[in-house]
């Protein structure tokens, strides 16, 4: 799965270019509305770029280029190998 140019932006961390788009994660049906989220994912912007990282922040949740490349260092520390193919990675436990 890979994350559409047009509506990603790109951010680079530590010499490495990545791109990055945010969106909106659909409440369940009996999901309070305070509880719902974004999902930011990341993906290495090459030409044939790999396994993307996902990240589910708070609704509201403030998302900048900084916010963005210390998720993305956080995923890089925890084990997410973007360049290798496979599924989605997810980052548990985040924090900023």
């Amino acid at each position: 799965m890979g994350i559409p140019r047009k509506h990603s932006r790109p951010v680079e961390v530590d010499g490495q270019k990545f791109r990055y788009m945010i969106g909106e994660v659909a409440p369940g049906p009996n999901q309070p509305l305070d509880e719902r989220e974004i999902k930011l994912t990341a993906q290495e912007d090459a030409e044939k770029p790999g396994r993307v990282l996902q990240v589910l922040l708070p609704y509201g949740f403030s998302v900048g280029p900084e916010q963005v490349r210390s998720l993305i260092r956080q995923g890089l520390k925890d084990g997410w190998k973007p360049s290798e193919r496979g599924a989605a990675y997810n980052l548990a436990g985040y924090t900023l």
